[in-house]
């Protein structure tokens, strides 16, 4: 949405809601995960944003709300029965809703298994990401050396969001690829002590939920570029360009800096 010179993606302000509404509802000692009508609200909340998301369309948005809801609701207590439940239902409803994907989508994921699909359109980007990370070797080519995104051969509108890791890959080579991905690990780590330290069911839930966040953004970005999975619209966090992705990170990282401190004033006083 533009409002002049400053343009603002709802889908991630829909999901920091999500976030906030998921970790608030099942905070509430009455509110049992196991329980139908609890489940059953708790899917028509998360639903909403979901398919408006989906119809933007941004299904690379849309996927991320699964994992951070289902994060939070694991360490709820859901039962296991209803967590292979629903990945059986997953696994029933992929080739239905790939009948219903947009060309564009089915086109990625066809280039994700078929390496030589389409190489100078569909499969143009993957392909020329992954030569990015292939060709940095060990310690990379230099900064601003890179060839592959230098020369444009790494679409300019995708080199600095969803594939700045080739980037990163090509111009630092394997060790700045592996000292990025360890700081993510770190990050998501940080995350989830902050949870086992939280005061209550609230912060444990909102610090569970922000490292589903960054664990999926980080790895469905670095996958992508490395054909471990399909392309999709995914940014990786505080490094790919973007206001509003950037804003909601940020916020992120404040709610979990706020439930760890908020651990450490109850325990001084």
């Amino acid at each position: 949405i533009d409002f002049g010179s400053v343009s603002l993606q709802p889908s991630e302000i829909a999901k920091l809601a999500v976030l906030l509404g998921t970790a608030w509802l099942l905070s509430f000692k009455s509110v049992g995960i196991n329980k139908f009508r609890w489940m059953f609200a708790l899917g028509a909340f998360v639903s909403v944003p979901f398919l408006l998301i989906l119809k933007q369309p941004d299904l690379g948005s849309a996927l991320v709300l699964l994992p951070m809801v289902c994060a939070i609701a694991f360490i709820a207590g859901v039962k296991w029965r209803y967590i292979i439940l629903s990945f059986v239902l997953v696994l029933i409803a992929v080739p239905v809703a790939y009948e219903h994907m947009h060309d564009y989508q089915r086109e990625r994921i066809q280039a994700f298994l078929n390496p030589s699909f389409d190489p100078k359109d569909g499969g143009w980007s993957q392909l020329q990401a992954e030569m990015a990370v292939g060709s940095g070797g060990l310690m990379g080519k230099g900064f601003m050396q890179g060839t592959q995104n230098t020369l444009g051969f790494i679409p300019q509108t995708a080199s600095n969001t969803d594939f700045i890791i080739s980037v990163i890959a090509e111009e630092t080579g394997f060790v700045g690829m592996l000292t990025v991905t360890a700081m993510y690990l770190l990050l998501v780590f940080s995350a989830l002590r902050a949870a086992i330290m939280a005061p209550d069911d609230f912060g444990r839930y909102l610090c569970v939920g922000a490292a589903a966040v960054f664990f999926m953004h980080s790895v469905v970005n670095i996958g992508m570029s490395i054909r471990l999975m399909p392309v999709t619209g995914i940014p990786l966090p505080l490094v790919s360009y973007g206001g509003t992705f950037m804003v909601a990170m940020m916020c992120y990282l404040g709610i979990i800096q706020s439930v760890y401190g908020r651990r450490v004033r109850q325990s001084e006083s």
